[in-house]
């Protein structure tokens, strides 16, 4: 089981570009981490989203949350190139993408190391929303998910209000759905590990959420859009260290 966190996005400090953006669809909401913006073009047909990262930039994963292109018959192909010159020669960096519903997307690809990437994303009955869109080096787990745990697809986390009559008859209720809450937790991480990514990390996700997949060989269809409301910070446990962050987040 490899599990996987990503928030480090090469969109927010790169400099990024688009062929086209529609009124109040700025392209910097498809990277502001926020789940009620959107970037789109002003129609549909096919769209570049480039990104400049300054320097040739590790890449490992992209992500996607908050789209409509499955119901707009739409595509997404993330690509990279190494520059040169004009018109840069892209190669694919994933094959294409064709989603059957708005389910968040988490995909780990071969590493890379250029200075630009790109998205081409294709649609028909009219232009997608990207609510969430992520690039960069993911962030392994070191020993996956350790059991017990609840899965983010099963974490289930609604609130129920009943309606009652004065006399105490049932009359129906209302379902709130405050979306999925589980906990990514890890027990024996070396200090190596600790020292390497934590701080990166905790940066990241105490202020912004982050896409998590927490088994990539198994079940790779199910990430989730995640925010932390709680932390164990690293405990040193002779001569190991232990975590854990409790979570929200959302499947689609």
């Amino acid at each position: 089981m490899t599990s996987y966190i990503g928030y480090n996005n090469i969109l927010e400090t790169g400099t990024v570009t688009v062929t086209s953006e529609a009124t109040g669809y700025e392209k910097e909401n498809a990277f502001d981490w926020n789940s009620f913006d959107y970037w789109k073009a002003s129609a549909s047909g096919t769209v570049y989203l480039t990104v400049d990262a300054g320097a040739a930039t590790v890449v490992d994963y992209w992500a996607l949350a908050f789209h409509d292109l499955a119901d707009n018959s739409g595509t997404i192909k993330a690509q990279y190139s190494a520059g040169g010159s004009s018109p840069f020669s892209w190669s694919d960096l994933d094959t294409v993408q064709t989603p059957s519903d708005g389910k968040v997307i988490f995909r780990p690809v071969t590493q890379q190391n250029v200075r630009y990437y790109r998205f081409e994303i294709s649609s028909t009955g009219a232009a997608s929303a990207i609510g969430a869109l992520s690039i960069g080096q993911a962030l392994t787990l070191p020993y996956g998910m350790q059991s017990p745990f609840i899965t983010p697809t099963y974490a289930r986390n609604k609130k129920i209000l009943n309606s009652i009559t004065e006399g105490g008859q049932f009359v129906g209720r209302s379902v709130q759905n405050m979306g999925q809450k589980f906990t990514i937790a890890q027990k024996g991480c070396t200090e190596t590990w600790i020292e390497a990514n934590w701080e990166s990390l905790i940066d990241h996700i105490e202020i912004k959420p982050f896409f998590f997949l927490w088994d990539q060989e198994n079940h790779p269809t199910e990430a989730a859009y995640a925010w932390a409301n709680k932390f164990k910070y690293p405990t040193y446990n002779q001569p190991h260290y232990d975590f854990s962050i409790s979570c929200e987040g959302l499947l689609s």
